[in-house]
């Protein structure tokens, strides 16, 4: 004799029908795992789930996504550790524009006690300028693009120069993505700001917190540590 079937509707009442049509009806999505459902066979309730005549026929269970936690947002770094790598990075620097001068020492030597001369206050006459100037603004002509190409090229390409390395510094945009070349360059010009006031704008780094300095707020950007990987 065939199986008898019947199941308790989303209204509660109960429904008769064959095992083709409730197969039916669970592709449609009329009838769910939790659908209680009775057959003559055994008579007794089951739920659908239960039932090893509807396991094709069922819905499957939706699983829900893998639990992905959210990356953590590195913290800001504070005074003394940029400090520490401001440090490293200006000696490493000055190391660098002596080694570009050294071809030239012996001239620059004269030119630079000839400006120094011009600051004894035990001289006879009238001090000449125009050693001193020319002094001053060779060095700088010198100094200058050694001072762009290695705090824009390294922050720009790395987003971090030596020091910052070093210490475990980078820097980053405020979505804490790179800075590239670009906004590594308008920081670089922005931390001309930071130095006019006295120094008061790095000084800012120790008392704002976000932690960044007067060039930072100018140019969007923050130091944070490295994140370990």
């Amino acid at each position: 004799m065939p199986t008898d079937y019947k199941l308790i509707g989303a209204d509660g009442h109960e429904y008769p029908g064959t095992l083709e049509e409730l197969r039916e009806w669970a592709r449609d999505g009329r009838l769910g795992p939790e659908t209680l459902i009775w057959s003559s066979e055994e008579s007794r309730w089951l739920k659908a789930a239960d039932r090893h005549e509807f396991q094709w026929d069922l819905p499957k269970p939706i699983e829900p996504p893998p639990f992905l936690p959210t990356p953590m947002e590195p913290p800001a770094a504070g005074f003394i550790p940029r400090l520490a790598a401001y440090i490293f990075d200006t000696v490493l620097l000055q190391m660098i524009f002596l080694l570009v001068l050294y071809p030239w020492g012996s001239e620059l030597k004269d030119l630079l006690e000839l400006a120094a001369k011009q600051y004894d206050i035990t001289a006879e006459g009238t001090p000449d300028i125009v050693p001193v100037l020319k002094a001053q603004g060779l060095l700088m002509l010198i100094y200058a693009p050694i001072s762009l190409i290695y705090w824009v090229g390294f922050n720009g390409r790395f987003g971090a120069t030596p020091g910052k390395n070093l210490v475990g510094l980078r820097i980053v945009d405020l979505q804490g993505q790179p800075i590239g070349y670009r906004r590594a360059f308008r920081r670089y010009c922005a931390e001309v700001v930071s130095l006019l006031p006295l120094g008061m704008g790095y000084l800012m780094v120790a008392f704002s917190p976000t932690k960044q300095a007067l060039h930072d707020i100018l140019a969007g950007t923050k130091v944070v540590f490295r994140r370990l990987s």
